[in-house]
């Protein structure tokens, strides 16, 4: 944010006031809100007037549908300690993958990558760590997840955003851990964005991103895949014969099959009209049996993480061959970093590399 665009953003009074109250501020502030409130919006200022200020600062985006920071369905950190800080050129130092554009069914994954961000964060010593969070603001799991996100952050202030005090119900919660809690009006030219417009934008940033991709591969024996988009290589494999048995039961072609505690995971070539599941649930002896469709693999949206679970860019499945144990992404991945990814975990979407949002998922599949 340079001084041409503040001038393109409305800032109430009582914004410039807090600014000026909290410019010595140490330790974590958090911002909550619901959507389009100017969460974001908020925290770029208390960044460019922090750095003003000859402040060190951390700025950590945890709006994983509209981050400003990284591309949707991450959590992002990024430091600055110098003025003015180039809030218009920016590109993540840490990200976190969730894999959804929103924390609700993902609350563990989202407090934990949090947790992780954070904990980096403190390494560059920063005076103050600025948390945006996500618009969940209704409901339980928004309960739960505001409440046990101060619990494990410890911030020393809390600034709500509200237009009619619609998170009045998590601040009380919220004031019972004695933190202090600042209440902001939300700015007059902050416009709700209709579910439509939100997904455009989320769709431009995902273009943005993978828009200088090429294809990179893995040999699938030396990264794990994980996470519960897709639970591939939690099991052991089957062998070319229960391969072809599966193909004969099932009248389609198996390209792979697992077995685990879990039971089966068999990857076959479209969808199977009929079968003898009963056969192969007492062939194998389980009542488990999860069919996905190969398809429903390609255009995942995976992150490409290193040792400790850090994402470093995310990917676009294109094809995993099985007989070559090799899986083939779109990545805006450096080749000098490929060394470095050690963990492939799948997310929730599928996307192509044009940034839309394509139906099916091969979680939500099972014949």
């Amino acid at each position: 944010m340079t001084r041409s665009t503040q001038k393109d953003v409305h800032i109430p009074p009582s914004w410039s006031e807090l600014i000026q109250q909290i410019t010595d501020l140490q330790g974590v502030l958090v911002i909550i809100g619901a959507p389009d409130v100017g969460k974001s919006t908020l925290a770029r200022l208390l960044v460019y007037h922090l750095c003003h200020a000859c402040r060190k600062v951390v700025w950590i985006d945890a709006d994983m549908g509209q981050n400003h920071l990284g591309p949707p369905t991450t959590i992002c950190m990024k430091p600055f300690n110098s003025f003015p800080p180039h809030l218009n050129e920016m590109k993540p130092q840490l990200m976190g993958f969730v894999g959804s554009t929103s924390p609700s069914h993902h609350l563990m994954t989202t407090i934990a990558q949090i947790k992780k961000i954070l904990e980096k964060s403190l390494l560059y010593q920063p005076g103050l760590v600025i948390i945006n969070t996500d618009g969940m603001v209704f409901g339980n799991e928004a309960r739960i997840l505001k409440s046990n996100l101060i619990n494990l952050t410890n911030p020393q202030a809390i600034i709500a955003l509200q237009r009619t005090g619609e998170a009045e119900h998590l601040l009380k919660l919220l004031e019972k851990e004695g933190t202090s809690i600042y209440r902001l009006p939300v700015s007059e030219k902050a416009r709700k964005k209709s579910p439509a417009e939100r997904r455009t934008i989320r769709e431009q940033r995902f273009a943005a991103y993978f828009k200088n991709s090429r294809s990179v591969h893995f040999n699938t024996d030396q990264v794990t895949i994980h996470g519960k988009g897709f639970p591939l290589g939690s099991g052991s494999p089957l062998t070319p014969g229960d391969l072809t048995f599966l193909s004969q039961q099932l009248f389609t072609q198996v390209f792979y099959a697992e077995r685990s505690a879990e039971g089966l995971l068999i990857i076959i070539d479209g969808k199977n009209s009929k079968s003898n599941l009963p056969l192969i649930e007492e062939h194998y002896t389980t009542s488990r049996v999860s069919i996905k469709p190969k398809h429903l693999l390609v255009n995942s949206l995976v992150a490409l993480n290193d040792e400790d679970s850090l994402t470093l860019a995310l990917a676009i499945v294109e094809d995993i061959d099985f007989k070559k144990n090799t899986i083939y992404l779109l990545s805006p991945l450096s080749k000098v970093r490929l060394k470095e990814i050690k963990k492939i975990q799948w997310g929730y979407l599928r996307i192509n590399s044009s940034g839309k949002e394509i139906t099916g998922h091969i979680n939500n599949s099972n014949h």
